[in-house]
C-alpha cells in the first residue's frame, strides 16, 4: 500500500473534488455520508458541454454499491436540500425514452444552511459542545489507594 498525499498527481487513478460545505449537510436529518456519495457521483457524470449529468438509477446504484431503491431516495434528499435540479427529458410517444438529468448546485455556506434550517444548526452545536466538553481540562483529584486498579 502506498500513503496517499493530496498533492502529489497518482498515474491512472481519478479523485472526486467536493466542495468542503456540503459536510455541513452532514447535519441535516435526512443527509448521510451515502446520499454524499450520490451527490459526488453526480458531479462526476456532470458534462460541461450538455449542461446536466444523465447517469441511470442502474449505473448510480452499481458505482455506489446501493440498490436503486436507496439511490433514489438520496437523490430526493439532494433536491429537497437543493443540492441537485432534477429534469425530465420527454419523449413524443415512447414513455420509455423518459431519463432524468441531474444538474449539481453548489452548496450553501455553514451560515447559510443554518440559518435555513436551525435543527442543523443545533445538532452542529451540540456535538461540538459535546467533543469541546471531552477536551476541556479535566479537574485533578487525589486518588484513594482503595481506588487504584491496574
Amino acid at each position: 500500500m502506498t500513503v496517499y498525499d493530496k498533492t502529489k498527481k497518482y498515474d491512472g487513478m481519478v479523485f472526486f473534488k467536493r466542495p468542503k460545505d456540503t459536510l455541513n449537510y452532514l447535519y441535516l436529518d435526512k443527509v448521510n455520508a451515502s446520499t454524499l456519495l450520490i451527490y459526488d457521483l453526480l458531479c462526476d457524470y456532470y458534462n460541461s458541454e450538455k449542461g446536466y449529468a444523465y447517469p441511470s438509477m442502474d449505473t448510480l446504484a452499481l458505482d455506489s454499491g446501493m440498490t436503486r431503491q436507496a439511490v433514489g431516495t438520496h437523490v430526493k434528499v439532494l433536491h429537497e436540500y437543493g443540492l441537485v435540479k432534477i429534469f425530465v427529458e420527454k419523449r413524443k410517444g415512447n414513455k420509455k425514452g423518459e431519463g432524468y438529468k441531474y444538474k449539481p448546485q453548489l452548496p450553501l455556506s455553514r451560515e447559510e444552511l443554518f440559518k435555513r434550517y436551525p435543527e442543523a444548526r443545533k445538532r452542529y452545536e451540540k456535538k461540538a459542545n459535546k467533543i469541546k466538553d471531552r477536551y476541556e481540562k479535566p479537574e485533578i483529584v487525589e486518588v484513594k489507594i482503595g481506588d487504584i486498579r491496574f
